[in-house]
């Protein structure tokens, strides 16, 4: 048997989000790789969601790339609006869409 450490943040449930059937933990994987790929790997941008998607806090990872929780937050926002302007967001309302 594997090392529980060895699995990836998807694989492995942290913080009460539950655990992923095989199928929909694919489909997760792929989407979260795509939208990874769309920032330069070392890019502070692209530190920050993969820390948010381990499941670190703001705090813990305004700590770890040196900046001020408030200027994590912000940079969060700013990706989910680039984020949902590129992919879109199926569920939104036509209201939403429209702000």
């Amino acid at each position: 048997m594997g090392n529980e450490d060895d699995k990836s943040p998807l694989e492995t449930p942290t913080r009460g989000y539950g655990e992923f059937t095989p199928a929909t933990l694919a489909e997760v994987t792929a989407d979260v790789n795509e939208i990874l790929n769309t920032f330069k790997p070392d890019s502070q941008r692209r530190a920050i969601l993969e820390l948010l998607l381990d499941g670190y806090t703001q705090e813990e990872i305004a700590q770890d790339v040196g900046l001020s929780r408030d200027a994590v937050g912000r940079r969060i926002r700013s990706m989910g609006r680039s984020l949902q302007q590129q992919f879109g967001d199926e569920n939104e309302s036509p209201r939403e869409a429209q702000l």
